[in-house]
């Protein structure tokens, strides 16, 4: 009986070594083609601000109008290089530029020196006032969501810290809330 038992978990460590070595295939040289190959322009972004549900019910916010909210990025563009530095305008439509670099085989995108902020003007009006003096620069670490000859979807992250005032309160709270951004590009 011990033998059956050594057996079966020399077979199931055997198979699950086997799973850790295979990893993720390296698409990074097939993604940094696809990047560089022309310059990109702003299409669509939207916005997730995740509340805690107990501030939502206490400021009678309804948590499906914090969802997809639209972010105007029409005014960016980005221009790869295959020496990896960028160019192009931001979502305010500034001048930028930086260095960029793909990382876990291809899946992320990590942008170095660009000072990418949400301009509250591309939120909706009856949302900007929730997000006024609320830092809303992004992170420099992007996951591609999606990319293909004509279509770049990056999607990111971040916890940011901002004030809410309850119905009946003049006193703001400080709410931990994480934004989730997803911005799509599409081929000049």
């Amino acid at each position: 009986m011990k033998k059956i038992f050594l057996c079966l978990f020399v077979f199931a460590a055997m198979i699950a070594c086997k799973k850790k070595q295979e990893a993720q295939p390296d698409n990074t040289a097939a993604v940094s083609q696809i990047i560089t190959s022309r310059p990109w322009n702003g299409d669509t972004g939207s916005a997730d601000i995740e509340v805690p549900s107990t501030i939502l019910t206490l400021a009678q916010i309804d948590a499906n109008s914090l969802k997809n909210l639209a972010v105007d990025v029409s005014r960016m563009s980005v221009t790869f290089n295959s020496n990896g530095t960028f160019t192009g305008k931001d979502l305010a439509g500034q001048n930028t530029s930086g260095q960029w670099q793909l990382l876990e085989n291809g899946t992320k995108l990590k942008l170095i020196g660009a000072n990418l902020a949400i301009p509250l003007s591309s939120i909706p009006a009856n949302f900007q006032s929730l997000l006024t003096g609320v830092d809303l620069n992004l992170p420099d670490t992007y996951t591609i969501k999606e990319l293909t000859d004509t279509k770049f979807v990056l999607y990111t992250e971040t916890d940011r810290r901002i004030p809410v005032t309850l119905p009946g309160s003049s006193i703001p709270l400080q709410v931990d809330v994480k934004l989730k951004i997803t911005i799509n590009l599409k081929r000049i």
